[in-house]
């Protein structure tokens, strides 16, 4: 259904193009260098008499569609540099215009990125604190295969890695497994879980890292334009379109933890305006996680062991994409892309338990219709899983889940180009089914689903020649939570050429998940009280009283409110001398109601946790003395906390209602984030960050609750690139933290983390190069429960044509 109404819309609008515009023109131009015919990103385009406006692409190109005939000043400006040239258009004819500039040489000054506010923006006047990372830099690290770690030095970024491909990516705070502060895109799409939806399983993304064109990190709030998940921030990442990557390559990566790994990627022309692109791959490895049935690899006295051990020695991981553009006229992009992974051995770690994946799939699908003034998207994403192993509680989970969602979005300029308006709607589904051959539910009750939808938009407006301003909202409403307004406003002032300050304000929300309001899930094995019952039947007549193997159980609340947050921000960024990029950001957060991680259900000064789970009652079928001395029985025989912990499920079945989730609390977050990129002479760049956090938890008497993230970090880095030598040196230190995270409560030592990567053309055709993770072998964990990590260094031989 999906793809036939992005498709008829296409073919309509292209109808309505080829008739009721027949008698309009085409602007089509490039803005490129004298001395080298190299295209100029990031050059504002305005066609003065319409008084409409373009940004040029990485490669200097812009079009503007639906001309009138006639005469036109075109007007391209970056900066202080300007060149205007005269044009004339005639019906359905595209007039071309080609600028040679000899502007001084620019990189920073022509960056362009979208995620900010929806459209393209240049970055040095993005109205958010935002980090881009473009192909060139994020190539060179292509082989190593884990897209977080190209976020790792980065400012404002926090990365705790528990196993190879166990990462929880977060900012500002607050950090935890399975963290889904951070809202993920790809190409538009959202490839979280969708049982726990906003969560990544990263080794599922294993793809090819040199096939993402541009990589986006927006930190702070930013609900207002993407809704629930982008709490703390959104990643967005762009692949490479087809047309423009054409030609294909070919790698074989080996090294240490036993790691196999040949992926490839081809892109072709097939005529007519229609372009596909393939690519794959498969990686067999060890990973850092190890037994810990019989003794853990730190902190003997609080980390927790588990019942079972890994039932697999290696990592394999298997995916491939197909992906179809059809050019539709010169302004209609049609794509349709499916891909699916593979996984089997990683482990990963949750609040309550060690999961290791023995069997995964995770098949997806996109179809998208782009126009520069609107853009329509559908898509599906599955995940199947059979039998992954609870190594904690030695039980075995199943999920069969979905997420289809339909997006879309349109933008219009108006009073001459001085502002542009954004308007959209988002509504999908999810659906799980966590029911194993037996057809017995394996983390929830029941088969589950909810609903969701939304409507934003945006307004931009150049109030003065120097002073930008930018107001957001978006109103959410999903079966999980009631309806929510998320707003968000923002001014960005000019200082000089390439260099702004900004004023920002908003307000998030992160509703819980299915799993949030839905799980049932064994914490450790049942209670066999089958022998008190047997006892008890002289009392209750032989009455089943369901004691046989009662379960022990991290629940689900249905109560859960949503968690916000409160955010104004003052920030800088700016391009000085050509040469440096500087970026600093301070912001100041309000978070209320947290939904907690998993916590006792009694037992605390929280009181009961979860209403829904009152103190244990006996059937309702015996005698007032016989339920009392049914009652008496069990409390005289169990542990106190067992005792107070054991209820009834909504079948009245016994239960020991360990653990759930509730909302509580308050806090506030202060931090800062800095980052400079200079440009040195002879392919040379060096870069640093710092970022520094502070919280404090208010409201509560009894705290179960950490920020788990470090008071501050730095990085510093060089590279080089010249002459097809490719190389880079990063170092990253962590000051020391506490961790608080369901069951795993510990502290987190201060580590340094020096990371090395590099390559060289042998050929126009070949290359070899190395990824070293942890060069100095520093065993160290970034999360208490987390997998020890050390040294990984990886060798690749890439062929292309």
């Amino acid at each position: 259904m999906v793809c036939g109404l992005v498709w008829s819309l296409a073919l309509s609008q292209h109808a309505i193009a080829q008739t009721g515009g027949r008698a309009q023109g085409r602007i089509e131009g490039k803005i490129v260098r004298q001395d080298g015919g190299a295209g100029v990103g990031g050059v504002t385009v305005v066609v003065e008499e319409l008084g409409r406006a373009e940004l040029t692409d990485a490669d200097g190109t812009y079009a503007f569609q639906r001309v009138p005939p006639g005469t036109y000043t075109v007007l391209a400006t970056l900066g202080p540099q300007s060149v205007r040239e005269r044009v004339t258009v005639t019906g359905g004819v595209a007039a071309q215009v080609r600028s040679a500039v000899d502007w001084p040489p620019s990189v920073f000054e022509s960056v362009t990125v979208t995620a900010t506010t929806r459209l393209p923006s240049r970055l040095v006047e993005a109205p958010a604190a935002v980090t881009v990372l473009p192909q060139a830099e994020i190539a060179p690290q292509a082989l190593h295969g884990q897209l977080p770690r190209l976020l790792a030095s980065t400012p404002g970024v926090e990365i705790a890695q528990s196993g190879l491909y166990d990462f929880n990516l977060n900012s500002r705070g607050f950090n935890t497994y399975y963290n889904r502060h951070v809202l993920t895109r790809i190409d538009g799409r959202d490839p979280s879980i969708p049982l726990l939806l906003g969560y990544v399983d990263w080794a599922s993304l294993s793809m090819p890292l040199d096939d993402v064109g541009q990589l986006e990190f927006v930190r702070g709030p930013g609900a207002a334009l993407y809704g629930s998940g982008a709490f703390n921030g959104v990643l967005n990442v762009k692949t490479l379109n087809p047309r423009d990557s054409l030609g294909g390559k070919v790698r074989y990566t080996f090294g240490e933890l036993d790691t196999q790994r040949v992926e490839f990627r081809q892109a072709v022309s097939l005529g007519g305006g229609w372009y596909l692109k393939g690519m794959g791959g498969h990686h067999r490895s060890g990973d850092f996680t190890r037994s810990r049935v019989d003794t853990v690899e730190y902190a003997p006295l609080t980390l927790p062991r588990d019942l079972v051990a890994p039932v697999l020695g290696k990592d394999r991981l298997t995916f491939g994409s197909v992906r179809l553009d059809k050019y539709a006229g010169p302004s209609y992009l049609l794509t349709f892309e499916g891909g699916t992974a593979h996984e089997e051995g990683p482990v990963t770690l949750s609040p309550v338990a060690r999961t290791q994946t023995t069997d995964v799939d995770q098949p997806w699908f996109r179809v998208n219709v782009a126009h520069p003034r609107w853009n329509l998207l559908g898509y599906y994403n599955g995940y199947r899983l059979d039998a992954s192993r609870n190594l904690t509680a030695g039980s075995l989970l199943f999920n069969r889940s979905s997420h289809v969602a339909l997006e879309g979005q349109a933008n219009q300029q108006f009073a001459s180009a001085r502002g542009r308006v954004i308007a959209g709607f988002e509504i999908g589904r999810e659906a799980a089914d966590t029911a194993g051959p037996d057809g017995v539910q394996t983390v929830f009750d029941r088969a589950r689903s909810a609903k969701y939808g939304s409507i934003f938009g945006q307004v931009e407006y150049r109030l003065a020649e120097r002073l930008n301003a930018v107001a957001s909202a978006r109103w959410d409403q999903s079966t999980l939570h009631d309806g929510r307004i998320s707003p968000r406003g923002a001014l960005v002032y000019t200082l000089a050429p390439f260099q702004t300050v900004r004023v920002t304000y908003g307000k998030a929300f992160q509703a819980s998940n299915l799993t949030g309001y839905y799980l049932r899930f064994p914490v450790a094995p049942p209670v066999d009280l089958s022998g008190l019952e047997a006892a008890l039947a002289p009392v209750t007549g032989g009455a089943p009283l369901g004691f046989r193997d009662v379960p022990i159980l991290a629940l689900g609340n249905e109560n859960l409110r949503v968690e916000r947050i409160d955010s104004a921000e003052v920030g800088y960024q700016g391009v000085i001398g050509g040469r440096l990029l500087l970026s600093a950001s301070v912001y100041h957060n309000r978070l209320h109601d947290f939904v907690s991680n998993l916590l006792p259900q009694v037992g605390t000064t929280l009181g009961r946790l979860n209403p829904s789970y009152g103190p244990y009652q006996p059937p309702s079928s015996l005698s007032p003395q016989a339920a009392a001395a049914v009652t008496g029985t069990l409390q005289s025989v169990l542990p106190s906390f067992l005792f107070d912990a054991m209820s009834n499920d909504e079948n009245g079945a016994p239960v020991f209602a360990l653990l759930s989730f509730s909302n509580f609390g308050s806090a506030t977050t202060t931090g800062v984030e800095l980052g400079a990129t200079y440009l040195l002479p002879r392919g040379w760049r060096a870069q640093g960050s710092y970022t520094g956090f502070h919280s404090s938890v208010r409201d509560i008497t009894e705290n179960p609750l950490l920020a788990n993230t470090p008071e501050h970090q730095f990085a510093i880095g060089m590279s080089y690139d010249r002459d097809g030598i490719l190389g880079a040196a990063r170092f990253r230190w962590v000051s020391a933290f506490d961790w608080l995270a369901g069951t795993y409560a510990g502290a987190v030592p201060d580590y340094g983390v020096l990371d090395l990567n590099g390559s060289y053309a042998v050929t126009p055709r070949v290359s070899i190069g190395a990824d070293v993770a942890n060069a100095l072998d520093n065993d160290h964990y970034e999360a208490f429960g987390g997998d020890l990590l050390g040294r990984r260094a990886l060798v690749h031989v890439t062929y292309g044509w």
